[in-house]
């Protein structure tokens, strides 16, 4: 009876804290807050591996970047080797072809974090932004709509997403619908705030309701001795 007491306690606790979560669509660099970003420019330019550890400047993190594809990724430049509407200079990871979603885990977790995205072939279209827990599981995801021109004048558009919680483990970009191909797109350098908020995984309560049992046991022998 107490042992089942204290693991719906323990369950009761995780509920509450995952439902309170909130999430939003971010469409602004500024709304992400932090320091923390992951540079393509620490990439070599061309061709990138599938999946791929890169890390998060001006934190402790790390950051494994995938493809659903496993073709390998391309580091192209704004200007140069991309002929977009990201800002001049640019640097981009690009999937190379309609090889998308793209997907970025984090050694843990997070707040928020975005990026200017841009399909391949010129027109408007419909992208999404995904956030992930520890498993790769969707928490939420926001579509967004953007343009996709030549302009090079920084009109790309941009798609962030943020937790009231901090439990964001991973994000991910994916093209909905576009003139074709909506899954052959490039992201610029993405922005990165660490969580704010520490929120145990599912195996953290395991461990603690095992605790909370074995410790009432032992004040119940105790107790009879």
């Amino acid at each position: 009876m107490l042992r089942n007491t204290l693991l719906a306690v323990v369950a009761l606790a995780f509920s509450a804290n995952t439902a309170s979560a909130q999430y939003s669509l971010l469409t602004s660099r500024a709304q992400v807050g932090g320091t923390g970003f992951i540079n393509w420019a620490d990439l070599p330019t061309g061709s990138v591996s599938n999946p791929f550890n890169i890390n998060v400047t001006n934190t402790a993190l790390t950051a494994t970047v995938s493809q659903a594809v496993q073709s390998g990724f391309t580091r192209v430049t704004q200007g140069s080797s991309w002929a977009g509407n990201f800002s001049s200079g640019d640097a981009l990871l690009w999937t190379s072809a309609n090889n998308g979603p793209m997907t970025i885990m984090f050694s843990s977790n997070i707040s928020s974090a975005g990026a200017n995205f841009q399909t391949d072939f010129f027109g408007s279209f419909v992208g999404r932004i995904s956030a992930l827990d520890f498993s790769g599981n969707v928490l939420a995801f926001f579509n967004f709509e953007g343009n996709s021109t030549s302009g090079g004048d920084g009109s790309a558009v941009f798609a962030g997403i943020t937790s009231t919680n901090g439990d964001i483990r991973g994000v991910r970009f994916e093209g909905v619908s576009a003139s074709n191909q909506p899954n052959d797109f490039s992201i610029n350098n993405v922005s990165v705030n660490g969580a704010t908020t520490t929120v145990p995984e599912p195996g953290t309560y395991a461990l603690m309701a095992s605790g909370l049992v074995a410790l009432a046991v032992v004040r119940r022998r105790k107790a009879r001795a």
